[in-house]
């Protein structure tokens, strides 16, 4: 489990460096960006992470930012969200594999012992891990599991 760990948090640093840098390049983008400008950017963006919006400044630079900032925090929260799997705990192994499968999991370690077969599998954009256990082609458990951070 330990690996796992280290492959979720190694994931979860490089989406969070990617947004960094997409935001950083959102900004450099705008040729000419002044000083002031800059300014009125970061005081937008600052904004937007907050919840607020300045209705008195009108510069375009503080729009971009509030916009930019934004939209990344929607896509951000929207990714969140945890993934529901009751409707799997009933029914085949194969169903509920194909199951979390088909809502974004991906297979990271599995085993069998004493007739029991068990899966443990990741969602990267909710950073849930599940533990899939089964028996004679029949679901047993699927529990979400802590992932040490």
């Amino acid at each position: 489990m330990n690996n796992l760990t280290k492959i979720a948090a190694a994931a979860l640093a490089s989406f969070a460096l990617t947004a960094c840098v997409e935001e950083g390049a959102t900004r450099s983008d705008s040729t000419g960006m002044g000083q002031a400008s800059s300014a009125a950017w970061d005081r937008g963006c600052s904004d937007a992470k907050v919840g607020s919006y300045d209705r008195s400044s009108h510069s375009s630079a503080y729009e971009e930012g509030w916009q930019s900032c934004k939209k990344q925090q929607e896509q951000t929260s929207s990714s969140q969200h945890k993934v529901d799997f009751d409707d799997l705990r009933t029914g085949s192994d194969m169903a509920a594999e194909r199951g979390l499968e088909s809502r974004g999991f991906v297979v990271v370690d599995g085993g069998e012992s004493n007739g029991f077969s068990n899966l443990w599998m990741y969602n990267r954009n909710t950073g849930q891990c599940v533990q899939l256990e089964t028996a004679d082609g029949k679901v047993m458990t699927i529990n979400e599991v802590a992932h040490l951070e």
